[in-house]
């Protein structure tokens, strides 16, 4: 069966999922002439005071923001959210002022690809996406989650009304309509979707079926570097895109290609290896399972505990923490330990 994977990616203040009405963004465009200039690469860093009371400190730790928030989060391109109250939060510049009032349950923001800044915001249960001028893209019982898929090669993956997968492109309007089974998001110039129990294809930007596989394939994930995870009588192995095995179907798990390197569970259910495109076992890891991050991180979990590893398998995090979220501005990840919440710079080690 092919399943979509969606990373969890959390600037997130608790995501609901329900369809309703949200379009004060779009009638007053909140956004222009807020954002302080020259401010999209200012590096601003959240931090709680001794009150556990959240604000804003730059690299040397001295305050910028003065502490006044129930929780905040990195800035990206000049923004940042920041939570009031229990299911209130906003986007603020870099000097405190509000871009976006806090009326909201959620705001998440994401950078596409193509640098395109969008905003997903929650509203009496309801999430709706808009790009950086205020203009509402759609309103759905999804939720955006990673900025790695948003538009990914224009396009980006959602649930029609008939509840069958389809694709759209930024604006909003179906590009391949909500046809298929399941699926999964768009990379490397294609995207596997299954058209019923039985039948798994891939396709192009069009919608029209490049490869057909075999019936005995139950599952095929996202293609990079050329290969996608595949499943075959309950193993799991690499093809190509012209559905070719390039990687046997040995393993009890498989992730997909991120940098040239994969993650693949073999006979130990704990132990994992890290491959190259060949199948080559580049080193192995002991963790109950592995999450891609992106950035050439990964997060790894054993007995309860995550930390981040790096492509070469070094330690960059250890594995003592309860919580790691998504990484932020390339290299920062909000960490939890106890009830502690706090950041932490992945390239010094630095705790904020």
């Amino acid at each position: 069966m092919i399943r979509r994977y969606l990373k969890i990616f959390i600037i997130t203040l608790g995501l609901g999922v329900s369809l309703a009405n949200c379009n004060s963004l779009s009638n007053s465009n909140p956004l222009v002439n807020t954002i302080v200039e020259g401010s999209e690469k200012t590096i601003l860093i959240p931090k709680k005071n001794d009150a556990g009371v959240w604000g804003y400190v730059d690299a040397t730790q001295n305050w910028v923001i003065e502490p006044k928030y129930k929780d905040a989060w990195m800035f990206s391109k000049g923004m940042g959210v920041v939570q009031v109250s229990e299911d209130k939060c906003g986007l603020i510049n870099t000097k405190g002022e509000w871009i976006i009032e806090p009326n909201y349950q959620s705001i998440l923001t994401f950078v596409d690809a193509k640098g395109q800044t969008y905003f997903n915001v929650e509203k009496d249960n309801v999430n709706t996406l808009f790009d950086a001028q205020g203009k509402e893209i759609f309103s759905s019982p999804e939720t955006v989650f990673s900025s790695e898929v948003l538009f990914d090669e224009g396009l980006y993956m959602r649930t029609g009304e008939n509840g069958l997968f389809g694709f759209i492109n930024s604006t909003g309007k179906w590009a391949i309509s909500p046809t298929y089974l399941y699926g999964s998001d768009f990379s490397d110039g294609v995207a596997s979707v299954s058209l019923d129990e039985k039948t798994r294809v891939i396709i192009d930007h069009k919608g029209d079926v490049i490869t057909r596989f075999a019936n005995d394939i139950d599952y095929v994930g996202v293609f990079r570097n050329g290969l996608a995870p595949a499943r075959k009588k309950e193993k799991y192995g690499y093809i190509n895109k012209k559905g070719e095995t390039v990687i046997e179907f040995k393993y009890l798990d498989a992730k997909e290609f991120n940098g040239g390197i994969a993650f693949a569970i073999d006979n130990d259910a704990d132990l994992w290896q890290c491959i190259d495109t060949q199948g080559n076992v580049v080193f192995e890891i002991t963790s109950s399972f592995i999450v891609p991050m992106g950035q050439g991180y990964i997060q790894a979990h054993k007995e309860d505990k995550v930390g981040i590893i790096n492509a070469k398998g070094e330690v960059v995090v250890p594995l003592i923490y309860d919580l790691i979220l998504n990484i932020e501005q390339e290299h920062y990840v909000k960490v939890k330990l106890g009830t502690e919440y706090y950041y932490i710079d992945l390239t010094t080690g630095t705790k904020y």
